[in-house]
Order: C-alpha cells, then structure tokens, then sequence
C-alpha cells in the first residue's frame, strides 16, 4: 500500500437532489505522484453509490505490471449481517459462479473471509445484485 496524499473534497448535489461526495487523492511513490484517485459518493434514502476512477501518470504507464486498486469501507461492528441477492452461498467467481445457486443468501460478515495459506482475495460473490448490512438483534 502507498502513501496517498489527500488533495481535494467537496461536496454538492446532483441533479436529483441527492447529496453527492468527491474525494480526489493521489498515490505516490518516491515522492512522486503515479495515479491519481477520484470517489465519488451519492448518498441517496436506501442507498450509497460509489464510483471510483483511477488514472495513472505518464511515467508510470510503461510498466509491465500495475499495482491493484482497492476500495476499503469500514461499518460499525454492529452491522455483522450480510444478505445478498446473488450467487451463493459461497464463494462464487466469474469462472465457477456456474456451481453456485442464484438466490438470497444470508450469513454472517466474519464468515465471509477464508483464510488461504496464500492471501488473496476472498470472499467473491458474482451476479449480486444487491446487498444489505444488518445488525442481528
């Protein structure tokens, strides 16, 4: 993970009249910046949306490989829940989501992680097509 370097908020309104959030950041290394981060947020009654664009700067266009571009969203503990409209009720890639039953699921946030001897990514869920974070109780 690189330092990233905040340079710009603000906030208005769409067209809609919905409550909208643009975080611009860039990510840096050597002291120089490599990409630069856009977030965009609306808030709406039942839901947040988000878009995420990432540009990179010229000189580092011509690497072999780039780094991964991640989004990390924190909920309040309490939201242990998942349900999801989808392919479930485990893990279910493009690749194997054929194995997987489309229908709602339901199962608790921690059971979601599986812990591989090498990290990756885990926890995949194709073809959702909604998903709601609940408190238990």
């Amino acid at each position: 993970q690189q330092p990233s370097q905040q340079q710009a908020s603000e906030w208005g309104t769409s067209a809609e009249g919905v409550p909208m959030l643009k975080a611009t950041e860039h990510i840096m290394s050597s002291g120089r910046k490599c990409f630069k981060v856009e977030s965009r947020y609306s808030f709406g009654l039942d839901r947040i949306s988000v878009d995420l664009s990432v540009e990179s700067y010229e000189h580092v266009r011509g690497l072999l490989t780039l780094p991964r571009v991640g989004l990390k969203l924190l909920a309040a503990p309490r939201l242990s829940r998942l349900a999801w409209l989808g392919c479930g009720p485990g893990e279910s890639y493009p690749d194997r989501k054929s194995a997987s039953d489309w229908a709602v699921h339901c199962g608790d946030v921690d059971d979601q992680h599986v812990d591989y001897m090498v990290p990756s990514e885990c926890g995949g869920k194709a073809d959702v097509h909604g998903a709601a974070l609940t408190d238990p109780d």
